[in-house]
């Protein structure tokens, strides 16, 4: 099996699980909800769960999608590249 198809698999599985984790409320005591103001005037956004999960991920939309990095490092496909970006501070 070549390598992009085990990697494509491989993140629908796991968009697919991260999702039944969330809606089990798994990730709950993990993931701290931010109240983000959104103009100045008085409009804001609660923020209190991983936006990133994709809870249709399918391997024929995966398998469509362009490596979200430089492709002569053999970088993953998008569908992998939250969790790659995701390690880095947000502040």
């Amino acid at each position: 099996m070549c390598r992009a198809r085990r990697w494509n698999e491989f993140s629908v599985e796991s968009h697919q699980r991260a999702h039944e984790a969330t809606e089990k409320g798994y990730f709950k005591t993990q993931l701290l909800p931010v109240d983000i103001s959104l103009d100045g005037n008085g409009h804001h956004d609660f923020f209190e769960r991983d936006e990133g999960i994709r809870a249709n991920a399918s391997y024929e939309a995966t398998s469509a999608l362009q490596p979200a990095f430089n492709r002569s490092t053999r970088s993953p496909p998008a569908t992998r590249a939250r969790s790659q970006t995701a390690r880095r501070p947000c502040f």
